[in-house]
């Protein structure tokens, strides 16, 4: 196959995403001769050939297979149905739209006749964390690096020079095209020009209620969809009642307990906490305001923390956290005994962890996605757009893969072709994930079926205005939100008038370093 050098494969792949070229997947890997029958649609079970004993499929020697190992979110039974499947694929087998759908129906049986000198090994890592960076050392130590490797944040892996640039295989897969994938997904996956990742599945930072203590508390339970404006006023009608029940942790409540430790200390023991950290919103509500802004105010290569929008942001939060809707002005002693899981109302999690609090007893949850903005928020006056914040999880080739082409194609196959997202919905669900493609079958098989499906589904209207963090690219992302975002910002939240210039640059100084201290 003819090679596009990398800046010629960057250049065709962006003008390829804007065109949005229709059409049906195209082949032209090179590939071992694959021994099948003339025809590329698959037979019924009962006159699907098989090999026999004078197969060629069957007497190849040992030398003639190609071996790939895969660091996959699914297990071996998976794997080898989708190798199947992708060795159709390479037959010669097109992707068709049109119900019924190859993925969901066929039947394994039927597929052998496309069998092929591909081997396939798994490895199977968590979806909701994918390859550990003490999983990635222990293979390079045994030389036994996988060719495929399911991230959820490569940044933080020993050495990411291991990892093999895609735009030379990648430019004219049609499975890139934006009538199948949601193009922002990739440059979330781009170092500069350099893609290295194929986008398979998603999770979304969620708002968890104690919806049981909410209900002792003859408290509203927040809707699963709402706008920053009408959080804030859930947050003061909330606080109202708990003042009302003298359960609240507000400033102004506090100041009324006098100096007795004893009385503040039997007084905290029974208040109730409406949010952990107020800060940790931080790196959404400029973002979900103004479109050229990412998780974190990530911009391309650096933290645009002096924006405007988020000078603003962090200075309406500031009035929140001044109302003690947070917990950060409790001293540490104070911190001590009123944060208790019981008598937290909301957090922050992961969609991701989704299936860990259903198993949480007696804790009664319920769910928001991350709230957006109301248009008269939008910058652009008319704008709507509800914006949410995406952690993307990938497949990345290994460059000491012997198969760079074919790992490539397949790991593109294995997250963004939707007979393959079919098919893996026969053997699992991907708890708290979701699909990065537009497709209406792959959503209703890999989605809809979850205990959360109906939360998870409303994500569909926001993914056109999705953002996405460094996770994936920037190696000191976790220790940059955490430190610099939260950490910092919380002194920000509670900083004198006078201070709070100050308390703004040591947020941006904090991230500057850690970034540079990563590379």
């Amino acid at each position: 196959m003819k090679r596009i050098r990398p800046a010629g494969a960057v250049y065709l792949l962006l003008l390829f995403l804007i065109a949005g070229l229709p059409g049906c997947i195209r082949t032209q890997m090179s590939f071992p001769d694959l021994v099948v029958e003339p025809a590329v649609t698959p037979q019924p079970s009962s006159t699907a050939p098989r090999p026999t004993e004078s197969s060629p499929t069957e007497t190849r020697s040992e030398e003639d297979l190609v071996y790939l190992t895969l660091a996959v979110p699914f297990t071996d039974q998976t794997t080898q149905a989708l190798r199947l499947l992708f060795l159709a694929r390479e037959a010669g087998l097109q992707l068709d739209l049109s119900a019924p759908r190859l993925g969901d129906h066929v039947e394994l049986d039927d597929l052998l006749q496309f069998e092929g000198p591909l081997a396939l090994n798994t490895f199977t890592v968590p979806a909701a964390v994918g390859v550990s960076a003490e999983q990635v050392r222990a293979w390079r130590a045994s030389a036994t690096m996988p060719d495929l490797l399911y991230c959820s944040s490569a940044a933080a892996l020993p050495d990411k020079s291991q990892l093999l640039p895609l735009n030379d295989w990648l430019y004219d897969n049609m499975l890139l095209s934006p009538e199948l994938l949601y193009p922002q997904m990739l440059a979330a996956l781009s170092n500069g020009q350099t893609l290295y990742s194929v986008p398979f599945l998603a999770s979304t930072p969620l708002l968890c209620h104690h919806a049981g203590l909410l209900e002792q508390l003859n408290a509203r339970v927040p809707p699963e969809d709402l706008s920053w404006t009408s959080w804030a006023q859930w947050l003061d009608e909330t606080q109202q009642l708990l003042i009302r029940q003298q359960l609240s942790i507000a400033p102004a409540e506090l100041t009324t307990l006098g100096d007795d430790p004893q009385i503040r200390q039997s007084y905290l023991e029974k208040a109730i906490v409406l949010n952990s950290q107020l800060a940790a919103y931080l790196p959404f509500i400029a973002p979900a305001a103004y479109s050229a802004l990412n998780w974190g105010m990530w911009q391309e290569n650096s933290f645009a923390l002096d924006h405007p929008e988020f000078r603003s942001s962090a200075a309406w939060l500031r009035e929140l956290a001044q109302s003690g809707y947070g917990t950060e002005h409790l001293a540490e002693t104070d911190l001590l005994g009123a944060f208790q899981e019981d008598r937290l109302i909301s957090r922050l999690m992961d969609s991701a962890s989704l299936d860990e609090w259903d198993n949480r007893e007696p804790f009664a949850a319920s769910f928001s996605l991350m709230p957006y903005a109301d248009e008269k928020e939008m910058p652009a006056k008319g704008l709507s757009m509800k914006r949410v914040p995406l952690h993307i999880r990938s497949l990345y080739v290994s460059r000491e893969t012997e198969n760079p082409e074919l790992s490539v194609k397949l790991a593109t196959f294995i997250a963004m072709d939707p007979d393959s997202l079919l098919m893996q919905s026969r053997f699992q669900q991907y708890k708290g994930l979701i699909p990065l493609i537009r497709d209406d079958a792959v959503w209703a098989a890999l989605v809809a079926p979850q205990t959360h499906g109906a939360l998870l589904i409303a994500l569909r209207e926001r993914l056109p205005y999705a953002y996405t963090g460094g996770q994936q690219t920037v190696r000191n992302w976790d220790a940059i939100i955490q430190e610099a975002l939260v950490q910092a910002g919380s002194r920000y939240l509670t900083a004198a008038e006078v201070d709070l210039e100050d308390a703004l640059r040591s947020i941006s100084s904090t991230a500057a370093v850690l970034l540079h201290e990563g590379g």
